[in-house]
């Protein structure tokens, strides 16, 4: 059986066996919530929520764009 489920609670993204997240119709990741969580893990963070992921990836979103940009100027 699978169940869709969308939401902006990111804690709520807990409770799913796998995730997707996706910003402007693009798929920035996809695993579990503790492979999503590992990727944020830093020194300064090392137990990040799902929230901090999910701001990750959309912070390195946002860099690569500008980076893009950049390069075709």
């Amino acid at each position: 059986m699978t169940v869709l489920v969308t939401t902006h609670f990111m804690e709520e993204a807990n409770y799913c066996d796998r995730l997707v997240i996706m910003a402007e119709g693009t798929v920035l990741a996809e695993g579990t919530p503790r492979e999503m969580k590992a990727r944020a893990r830093n020194a300064d963070n090392p137990d990040p929520t799902m929230e901090d992921a999910f701001i990750q990836l959309i912070e390195q979103r946002e860099q690569t764009n500008e980076k893009a940009k950049e390069a075709v100027s």
